[in-house]
C-alpha cells in the first residue's frame, strides 16, 4: 500500500536537503485553471501538450504508478460548490474518480487527509500527499475484497460450494488481481462490477424475470462507467439469456434451438430494457459525455489506439499470460477447458461464452498491459472452479478419498 508514494526521502533526492526549495513549479494562471488542456495524458496521436512546465516537475507529488495521479489531477479541477464536476478528459470514465473524491472528502472530515488548494503545501509536506494516495488505494482494496465475496457467491450458484471456494481462493492469488488491488485506479473496481453482472446473470440463467435483467443492467452501466472495457460484461447477460431454460426439449428441437434463441436476443423486451438501463446509468455517472460528444468520441478513440502493444499478438498474449496469470494457472485452465468440452454443462458454457468473447476481442487489440484484460480475468478462474467442483463431486460419488483430497492439495499448490 505504501509502495512508490511521495516522501521526504524522495524529495531530498529530487529537490535537495533545503526544505525551502520544496516548492511547486510556477504555472501560468490559465494553465492551472484548466490542467487537462495544458498537461494532457501523453498519447502519440492525442492532443499536443501545451504546458510550459515539464511533466517531471511534478514527480515529487506523483506515485511510481503512471496512472494514479490522473485521479487526483482530475479532482483538482473540480469545484462541486459551483457544480463544476467535469473530470477533465474522456480517456477514463468519471465514476471511480467521483468515488475516490467522496472518499477523500470523508477522510478529511475525520482527519485522515488534508485537502488544500495550494500545491506548495504538498511539495513541502509529501507525507500529506501520500495520505491522499493511501486513501484512494484503500478504496481499491475494499473493492477487491468485495469482488472476492461476489465471485464466491457467483461460483457457488453455478458450481456449488466447492466451486465457489475454489474461485475465490484462485482469484485471491492471481498476480494481476493482487498487484492491481493496491493501486488507486479503476481496474479492480471495474472487475467488481463485472462480477456483480456475472452474479446477477446467474439469476437470468436460472429463469428469473425482469427484475434480474434490470439489476444486471444497472451493474453493467456501473462497470462501463468505471472503465469503458466493463461494457464487455454485456456478453454475460446475453449468454445467460440465450442459455436459460424456456420450453420443453421436444418443442425447442422442432423449432430449432440456435435459430429460436438467437432471434430472441434481437426481439427480447427484457434485453432491450436492460440495455437502456445500462446506458442510462452510464450517462448518469458520465453526464459530460452528453455535453461534449465530439470530444468524447475523439479522446476515447485516441485512448483505445494508444493502449496496444507494438509486438505480435502471439508474443503479447504469452507475455500477458505469464505475468498476469502465471503459467501454472494458465495451463491448468486449459485443462479445465478440455474437461468442460468432454463433460459439458450449461453453466460452464455460459461462463465460456460470457467471458470468452470479451477475451478474444481484447486480445485482438494487442493490449499493452495485463490489466487491460481485466474484464476477462474471471474466465480462467471460473473454468478452474468448474474443474474443482467436478473433481470434488466425482470423488464424493465414487467414495474415493484421493479425489476428495486433490482439491485442497491444488489450492495449497496455487497459494504457494
Amino acid at each position: 500500500m505504501k509502495w512508490g508514494l511521495p516522501s521526504a526521502e524522495r524529495n531530498r533526492l529530487i529537490l535537495g536537503e533545503d526544505r525551502r526549495t520544496w516548492r511547486a513549479p510556477e504555472i501560468p494562471l490559465g494553465e492551472a485553471a484548466d490542467p487537462w488542456s495544458a498537461y494532457p495524458n501523453y498519447l502519440s496521436d492525442g492532443p499536443q501538450r501545451t504546458g510550459t512546465v515539464p511533466r517531471n516537475a511534478f514527480n515529487p507529488v506523483r506515485s511510481y504508478h503512471p496512472d494514479e495521479y490522473v485521479i487526483l489531477k482530475s479532482l483538482s479541477g473540480m469545484h462541486p460548490s459551483e457544480l463544476k464536476l467535469f473530470h477533465g478528459f474522456f480517456g477514463w470514465p468519471a465514476l471511480q474518480i467521483y468515488v475516490v473524491g467522496a472518499a477523500l472528502k470523508a477522510a478529511s472530515w475525520v482527519g485522515l487527509a488534508h485537502l488544500v488548494l495550494n500545491m506548495d503545501y504538498y511539495f513541502a509536506n509529501p507525507e500529506e500527499m501520500a495520505r491522499l494516495y493511501w486513501v484512494g488505494r484503500t478504496v481499491t482494496l475494499i473493492f477487491a475484497l468485495a469482488c472476492l465475496v461476489v465471485v464466491w457467491m457467483a461460483a457457488s450458484r453455478l458450481f456449488g460450494p466447492a466451486g465457489g471456494l475454489a474461485a475465490a481462493l484462485l482469484l485471491a492469488v492471481t498476480p494481476v488481481f493482487v498487484i492491481n488491488a493496491h493501486y488507486m485506479t479503476g481496474d479492480i473496481p471495474m472487475l467488481f462490477w463485472v462480477s456483480v453482472v456475472l452474479f446477477l446473470s446467474t439469476y437470468i440463467l436460472r429463469g428469473s424475470g425482469m427484475r434480474a435483467y434490470l439489476a444486471a443492467g444497472v451493474a453493467l452501466g456501473l462497470a462501463a462507467a468505471t472503465r469503458y472495457q466493463g461494457a464487455l460484461a454485456a456478453f454475460l447477460i446475453v449468454a445467460a439469456h440465450i442459455a436459460r431454460p424456456r420450453e420443453d426439449p421436444a418443442t425447442e428441437q422442432r423449432r430449432g434451438v440456435v435459430q429460436r434463441r438467437a432471434l430472441s436476443v434481437v426481439l427480447s423486451r427484457h434485453l432491450w430494457i436492460a440495455t437502456l438501463v445500462s446506458i442510462g446509468i452510464f450517462l448518469l455517472a458520465n453526464p459530460y459525455v452528453v455535453v461534449h460528444p465530439a470530444k468524447f468520441v475523439q479522446e476515447l478513440a485516441g485512448e483505445l489506439r494508444g493502449s496496444h502493444a507494438d509486438i505480435s499478438r502471439l508474443a503479447g498474449t504469452l507475455l500477458i499470460t505469464e505475468t498476469g496469470l502465471g503459467m501454472l494457472l494458465a495451463f491448468a485452465s486449459l485443462g479445465a477447458l478440455w474437461l468442460l468440452i468432454v463433460r459439458p454443462v450449461r453453466e460452464g458454457f455460459f461462463v465460456l461464452a460470457g467471458f470468452g468473447i470479451p477475451a478474444v476481442l481484447l486480445l485482438a487489440g494487442s493490449p499493452a498491459m495485463a490489466r487491460y484484460l481485466m474484464p476477462a480475468l474471471l474466465l480462467p478462474i471460473f473454468l478452474m472452479a468448474y474443474a474443482f467442483a467436478l473433481v470434488h463431486t466425482r470423488g464424493m460419488d465414487l467414495r474415493r478419498p484421493g479425489l476428495r483430497w486433490l482439491q485442497p492439495l491444488c489450492w495449497r499448490s496455487c497459494c504457494l
